[in-house]
């Protein structure tokens, strides 16, 4: 199997939980998902997985009929690869840095 082949293969099952909750004014929710075999499974890839959190914080303002709010989060992106050994090169972890970003 390419490398296009690995990526492009759609035989992928993603997990994943979402919980949120509103106050009168306040309000948060949290995400998480995991997708195993993320690149798939062929010659160069052995494993892989990505691993997502997200978390947000809402403010609504009750204005009758119609209820404008804001949201703002922070969420965290880790990735894992295994890469299989071949022709030439030894099997091989690699752990991508933690990623944070922020929306707004």
């Amino acid at each position: 199997m390419s490398l296009d082949e690995s990526v492009t293969d759609t035989s992928r099952l993603d997990f994943g939980a979402r919980l949120g909750a509103t106050g009168a004014i306040f309000g948060g929710e949290i995400d998480v998902g995991y997708t195993p075999d993320f690149y798939g499974k062929g010659t160069i890839f052995d494993s892989s997985g990505v691993l997502t959190v997200m978390g947000n914080l809402v403010i609504g303002i009750p204005l009758g009929p119609v209820r404008p709010y804001f949201l703002g989060g922070l969420g965290l992106v880790r990735r894992t690869v295994d890469y299989a050994a071949g022709e030439g090169r030894a099997a091989s972890r690699i752990r991508a840095p933690r990623t944070a970003s922020a929306a707004a």
